[in-house]
């Protein structure tokens, strides 16, 4: 019940005679009981004729009055259930007024097993699915039911039946459902968590509620637009947000006072699907986790190249031991490729020669510099705190890092005169896991061809944009791919009808249904292949000092593509080095440009920085 608040009043009827009571208000939306009805009106004591005195001048009178005399009725109180059976969600924030619902909420109204929604804009699209696909109505026809025949295919009648089974309702799928969601709000533990403060009128030792339970439709629904009333019965549907995952639901447009903050008097009343843990609503952390920890080593890496100490010119000299490497040997503002390198850079001749391999992994934790690392951030956080929500941390972490450590693997297989830095495998992971559990859980997403198409140009982008020079497209091309493989086998979801099927009383069931269809089981076992297969062979390659190169002599474009305004050389720099006193000139091995610099006792780091700076 959506309690805003619950206070003692004193009320003194024209007689003189005083009345104490407890004022509740809550949801308009109530569902009465028979006997409840029959006590209001010729009831056996004065309680709810004085109480509609009271409320006749009152704002809002249908939020208090049947509240109102249902807690304070001797005969009724603590016999309630505190739900009004509504799907309601609320804008945010401030959580004051119902959201417009649309085809997006209605497999998430079909889940909460609610049989009553709003609110509807006029003449939405999701009113037609609800006709046709819960109420199996026809346009222009009335919904099948115990007073309506099919007629002869082209007209229907609610005239001339005179079998039998004239008027009698049963219990279809929404029934069903509905009886679910009352069973489970009237267990002991919830029961005795919600008694007093209603919204839903109804005794639980009545035969009422019985008669409620299983007489209720299920085939019909009571449309009024714009705003809609509807009992959702199918197990069909699609998404919400394009998918949908059954989690709690929130009911109540603003928090109790601390006036009414009790154990009894809860305002949220939990899904029938809360518990499965195929479709929690996990809290992200270890994302956002992953981004501190390369924003910490990205500012250690700064501490250790100390710019300052060895190299001649520096950017943002009043950061001190932070500062940057000159533009010309580090565009990303970032430190140098020693430095790097001395951090745990992919470096394939240390990987092959010195059997450093930890470095597949350590280099996904290290950025070239601040645009890199910033880009990067961005990109996890808002892919990867989405797929954590929905998937754990335990899913999107060994996603995270497997894809990382195969597009370091293929990196390496391509680009062995250069080290290899950035995180940007492992995002492209995440990307190709989005993929690929769009496609195995192809049948539980609204607007499937829009959301491919999307996701599909995003990609296509992200891979675009590695052609140009200084980025590691290899590792971005190798993190999509395991990423892609990896979200086959970490990502699918068990199927819609074996999940609705837990939750409906045995006697219902049609039948067992299994728990993924065959094609997501397909597609689980060849990923999974694949993907052993492909890290096992790629790393046996890489050991062996395979390059991949030799055989693929038109790869090197997946890379980089070179133009008039770039060049795609990846050799490493070198420089010849004369000293004369204090003056050092060197000359670039690769272009034979040459330059004298005034030095005086430089280090081998402040030569290799003037010779990246000259050869660039």
């Amino acid at each position: 019940m959506d309690v805003a608040s619950c206070s003692n009043y004193n009320y003194q009827d024209p007689n003189g005679v005083s009345l104490s009571f407890v004022y509740n208000t809550g949801s308009a939306w109530t569902i009465l009981s028979r006997s409840f009805a029959e006590y209001c009106i010729i009831g056996w004591e004065n309680l709810p004729r004085t109480l509609l005195l009271y409320y006749t001048n009152f704002v809002s009178s249908p939020e208090g009055y049947f509240q109102t005399v249902i807690c304070n009725s001797k005969a009724y109180k603590n016999t309630t259930v505190n739900h009004d059976l509504h799907y309601i969600t609320w804008d945010t924030p401030p959580k004051q007024h119902p959201r417009l619902l649309g085809p997006r909420d209605f497999r998430k109204m079909v889940l909460s097993n609610r049989p009553f929604a709003r609110k509807f804009k006029h003449n939405n699209a999701v009113l037609d699915r609800i006709d046709r696909e819960l109420l199996k109505r026809r346009s222009n026809h009335f919904t099948h039911g115990g007073w309506c025949s099919k007629g002869d295919g082209k007209h229907q009648t609610c005239s001339g039946l005179s079998d039998d089974g004239f008027g009698v309702l049963r219990p279809g799928a929404g029934a069903r459902r509905l009886r679910t969601l009352l069973t489970k709000l009237t267990s002991k533990p919830n029961f005795s968590r919600r008694q007093s403060s209603l919204n839903l009128i109804l005794r639980t030792t009545s035969p009422e509620i019985v008669q409620f339970t299983n007489c209720f439709p299920g085939e019909m629904a009571e449309i009024r637009r714009p705003e809609i009333q509807i009992k959702v019965n199918s197990r069909r549907g699609l998404g919400v947000g394009n998918i949908i995952h059954p989690v709690e639901i929130d009911s109540s447009p603003t928090p109790l006072p601390a006036t009414a903050t009790t154990a009894g008097n809860q305002n949220q009343t939990p899904s029938p699907f809360r518990e499965i843990k195929h479709f929690k609503k996990w809290f992200p952390w270890l994302i956002p986790s992953f981004v501190i920890a390369d924003t910490v080593l990205f500012i250690i890496t700064m501490y250790v190249n100390n710019c300052p100490k060895n190299t001649v010119s520096c950017i943002a000299t009043f950061l001190g031991r932070l500062s940057f490497q000159p533009f010309k040997e580090n565009p990303l503002l970032g430190p140098s490729s020693s430095t790097l390198e001395k951090m745990g850079a992919l470096d394939v001749g240390k990987v092959v020669d010195d059997h450093q391999g930890w470095r597949l992994i350590t280099c996904i934790w290290l950025h070239g510099g601040l645009f890199h690392l910033l880009a990067n951030m961005l990109s996890l956080l808002v892919i990867g705190i989405r797929l954590e929500q929905e998937f754990g941390f335990i899913r999107i972490g060994l996603l995270y890092v497997i894809s990382g450590f195969g597009g370091s693997l293929l990196s390496a297989l391509f680009l062995q005169s250069n080290i290899s830095v950035g995180a940007s495998g492992a995002v492209f992971g995440l990307l190709g896991g989005m993929l690929s559990e769009l496609i195995t859980n192809w049948t539980i997403y609204a607007n499937k061809m829009a959301a491919l198409f999307t996701l599909v140009i995003i990609i296509v982008i992200n891979l675009a944009v590695g052609i140009l020079p200084h980025v590691d497209n290899f590792a971005h091309l190798g993190g999509f791919s395991s990423g892609f493989l990896l979200g086959f086998v970490f990502l699918m979801r068990p199927q819609f009808g074996w999940v609705s099927q837990r939750y409906t009383s045995s006697y219902s069931r049609a039948g067992p249904k299994p728990k993924y269809k065959t094609y997501q089981l397909v597609l689980w076992l060849l990923s999974l292949i694949l993907v052993m297969a492909g890290m096992i062979v790629g790393l046996i390659s890489l050991l062996r000092g395979v390059n991949l190169n030799d055989r693929c002599s038109w790869c090197h474009y997946m890379s980089c593509v070179p133009t008039s305004k770039w060049s795609c050389n990846t050799n490493p720099v070198s420089c010849l080095s004369e000293q004369t006193g204090n003056q050092y000139t060197l000359t670039c091995s690769g272009s034979g440009k040459n330059e004298t610099y005034l030095l005086n006792d430089p280090n081998s780091s402040q030569i290799r920085g003037l010779c990246s700076q000259l050869c660039r």
